[in-house]
Protein backbone atom coordinates (compact mmCIF):
# COMPACT_ATOMS: atom_id res chain seq x y z
CA UNK A 1 0.00 0.00 0.00
CA UNK A 2 2.71 2.50 0.93
CA UNK A 3 4.69 1.77 -2.21
CA UNK A 4 1.57 2.33 -4.35
CA UNK A 5 0.94 5.68 -2.68
CA UNK A 6 4.60 6.58 -3.32
CA UNK A 7 4.10 5.86 -7.03
CA UNK A 8 0.87 7.84 -7.11
CA UNK A 9 2.63 10.88 -5.63
CA UNK A 10 5.45 10.67 -8.16
CA UNK A 11 2.92 10.62 -11.00
CA UNK A 12 0.93 13.50 -9.50
CA UNK A 13 4.10 15.57 -9.16
CA UNK A 14 5.05 14.86 -12.76
CA UNK A 15 1.59 15.95 -13.91
CA UNK A 16 1.83 19.04 -11.68
CA UNK A 17 5.10 20.06 -13.39
CA UNK A 18 3.79 19.42 -16.92
CA UNK A 19 2.44 22.53 -18.67
CA UNK A 20 -0.26 20.53 -20.48
CA UNK A 21 -1.39 18.34 -17.58
CA UNK A 22 -1.17 20.97 -14.83
CA UNK A 23 -4.47 22.74 -15.73
CA UNK A 24 -6.30 19.40 -15.66
CA UNK A 25 -4.72 18.45 -12.33
CA UNK A 26 -5.55 21.87 -10.87
CA UNK A 27 -9.25 21.14 -11.46
CA UNK A 28 -8.96 17.98 -9.36
CA UNK A 29 -6.34 18.77 -6.74
CA UNK A 30 -5.01 22.06 -5.37
CA UNK A 31 -1.31 22.62 -4.76
CA UNK A 32 -2.05 22.66 -1.04
CA UNK A 33 -3.78 19.28 -1.26
CA UNK A 34 -0.89 17.83 -3.26
CA UNK A 35 1.56 19.14 -0.66
CA UNK A 36 -0.58 17.66 2.12
CA UNK A 37 -0.66 14.25 0.41
CA UNK A 38 3.08 14.42 -0.15
CA UNK A 39 3.75 15.23 3.51
CA UNK A 40 1.38 12.50 4.71
CA UNK A 41 3.02 9.90 2.46
CA UNK A 42 6.49 10.96 3.59
CA UNK A 43 5.38 10.68 7.22
CA UNK A 44 4.06 7.17 6.63
CA UNK A 45 7.24 6.12 4.83
CA UNK A 46 9.30 7.57 7.66
CA UNK A 47 7.27 5.53 10.13
CA UNK A 48 7.53 2.15 8.40
CA UNK A 49 10.85 2.26 6.55
CA UNK A 50 14.06 0.82 7.94
CA UNK A 51 17.51 1.92 6.83
CA UNK A 52 17.96 -1.06 4.51
CA UNK A 53 14.45 -1.29 3.11
CA UNK A 54 13.28 -0.23 -0.33
CA UNK A 55 10.83 2.07 1.45
CA UNK A 56 13.75 4.12 2.80
CA UNK A 57 14.92 4.68 -0.76
CA UNK A 58 11.34 5.52 -1.75
CA UNK A 59 11.26 8.13 1.01
CA UNK A 60 14.42 9.84 -0.24
CA UNK A 61 13.29 9.79 -3.88
CA UNK A 62 9.89 11.25 -3.02
CA UNK A 63 11.38 13.91 -0.73
CA UNK A 64 13.93 14.93 -3.38
CA UNK A 65 11.19 15.16 -6.03
CA UNK A 66 9.06 17.27 -3.70
CA UNK A 67 11.98 19.61 -3.04
CA UNK A 68 12.92 19.86 -6.71
CA UNK A 69 9.32 20.60 -7.65
CA UNK A 70 9.04 23.33 -5.03
CA UNK A 71 6.41 21.49 -3.00
CA UNK A 72 8.68 20.93 0.01
CA UNK A 73 11.18 23.19 1.74
CA UNK A 74 14.83 22.25 1.46
CA UNK A 75 15.13 21.96 5.23
CA UNK A 76 12.67 19.04 5.51
CA UNK A 77 13.30 16.73 8.52
CA UNK A 78 15.60 13.74 8.24
CA UNK A 79 14.44 10.51 6.66
CA UNK A 80 13.58 7.11 8.05
CA UNK A 81 15.18 5.83 11.21
CA UNK A 82 18.61 4.54 10.24
CA UNK A 83 19.70 3.50 13.71
CA UNK A 84 17.65 0.33 13.87
CA UNK A 85 18.82 -2.94 12.44
CA UNK A 86 17.42 -6.39 12.11
CA UNK A 87 19.47 -9.51 12.60
CA UNK A 88 18.99 -13.12 13.51
CA UNK A 89 20.61 -12.50 16.91
CA UNK A 90 17.69 -10.27 17.92
CA UNK A 91 14.94 -12.52 16.58
CA UNK A 92 15.78 -15.65 18.49
CA UNK A 93 16.48 -17.71 15.37
CA UNK A 94 18.12 -21.03 16.03
CA UNK A 95 21.39 -21.90 14.29
CA UNK A 96 21.07 -24.61 11.64
CA UNK A 97 24.69 -25.72 11.99
CA UNK A 98 25.81 -29.28 12.80
CA UNK A 99 23.62 -31.19 10.38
Amino acid sequence: MVHRQWGNLLVLQAAWKNRILRPILDELLSTEELTFLLNQTLALLQLVATSTSALALDYHILRRAGRNNGLLPHNNPKGPNTSSSFSSTTTGDVSMGGH
